[in-house]
């Protein structure tokens, strides 16, 4: 990896994956961009 501090998001609709070596900073979501990002924005800290 070349930078240790990245990480790789993935939002799709239907398959979501990240490559085996990149596994450990990824971060994958299923559904629905609008609706992911609508809820995203609605999460306060606890």
């Amino acid at each position: 990896m070349q930078n240790p501090k990245v990480v790789y998001a993935c939002l799709n609709l239907k398959d979501v994956a990240a490559p085996q070596v990149i596994a450990g900073q990824s971060v994958c979501m299923q559904g629905d961009i609008g609706e992911v990002l609508s809820e995203l924005n609605n999460v306060q800290d606890v």
